[in-house]
């Protein structure tokens, strides 16, 4: 049932394990490799963690989880009403998810590698109801979903922080369940998805901030030559505002079909998208992969 479990304790070391679990076919019928519960100032730090179910960390606070890999699991670090813990420099591969966040408030998560989140609840990182949120310098590679945000941040003084991060080679790079307010998007790289960013719902998601991202469909200009675009990003994909409204059409995302819509949608006005974000200075230059993984 768990490889280790720590429950109502503080100040616990789990470090330099190696726990694999079962393999069985369905994820939920695993054993959780490592339990928090209600466990404070802790640490869990470079173990190597195979076909398990879970890392859980609830109703826990100022935990440190960093340097683990995870991989073949469910959840790879699964967050519920837990608040100030941070997660850096792990890696997350081959996992249903990398990093869950439900019900929890100021979360540093940094540095870590979340990538081939597949499958239909594939994501790298998925967020519910949490804020406060600072994730810096993430790479999200080969996902499903790179990133979803459902209702988040919850309380009305929160603000989400997205900076450095980059997210690639997905299906959907981010996903917001209803038009989302008081997530900040800043200098993140979104290259090489067959969709940027898609909101549920048949929303938007012009009431956030967007600043100095870089998109690899920007086909702006840069004349004066300081790395800024000249005119805004602006992202409308008729397919992507159908497929938001209607689940099923997710099915048909890479085929022609949908790609002679987008065209329709450029070019007659008469079907003109819905306009999904706006970045006013949009970065010209794509962040090197090579070089974040260097780090």
């Amino acid at each position: 049932m768990f490889g280790l479990i720590v429950e109502k304790a503080n100040r616990v070391t789990v470090r330099g394990n190696r726990v694999h679990g079962t393999q069985e076919a369905a994820l939920g019928l695993r054993g959780d490799s490592v339990r928090f519960w209600e466990t404070r100032d802790s640490l869990i730090e470079n173990n190597v963690i195979t076909h398990s179910r879970d890392i859980v960390v609830w109703y826990s606070e100022r935990n440190i989880i960093q340097g683990n890999i995870v991989s073949g699991s469910r959840y790879g670090t699964h967050f519920m009403y837990s608040h100030g813990n941070k997660v850096r420099d792990n890696s997350y591969v081959g996992n249903v998810v990398g990093i869950f966040a439900m019900y929890s408030r100021n979360l540093v998560l940094e540095r870590n590698l979340l990538a081939d989140a597949h499958g239909a609840a594939g994501m790298g990182l998925g967020l519910k109801e949490s804020g406060n949120l600072q994730i810096v310098d993430n790479n999200f590679i080969r996902n499903h979903t790179g990133v979803f945000v459902d209702n988040s941040p919850f309380v009305e003084t929160d603000h989400n922080t997205f900076q450095g991060n980059v997210i690639r080679l997905s299906d959907t790079g981010v996903v917001f369940h209803s038009s989302p307010k008081r997530n900040n998007f800043y200098a993140n790289s979104l290259r090489d998805n067959v969709n940027q960013v898609r909101v549920d719902g048949g929303g938007d998601a012009t009431g956030m901030t967007w600043r100095r991202n870089d998109f690899d469909d920007y086909v702006g200009y840069d004349f004066n030559d300081d790395g800024i675009g000249d005119v805004p990003y602006e992202l409308r994909r008729l397919s992507s505002q159908l497929a938001g409204r209607n689940e099923e059409l997710q099915f048909f995302h890479g085929t022609f079909a949908l790609k002679i819509l987008n065209a329709v949608g450029h070019i007659l006005p008469l079907y003109a998208p819905k306009t999904i974000l706006i970045d006013p200075e949009p970065a010209m230059l794509a962040v090197s992969v090579e070089e974040r993984f260097a780090h």
